[in-house]
């Protein structure tokens, strides 16, 4: 259980980051 939390702690703020670039891009 913990790994499956630290791997959606890891893939959340992953998008969020992808969110923001391709924000900046446009």
């Amino acid at each position: 259980q913990m790994v499956y939390k630290h791997a959606i702690s890891t893939v959340v703020p992953a998008r969020a980051v992808t969110i923001a670039r391709a924000d900046e891009d446009v």
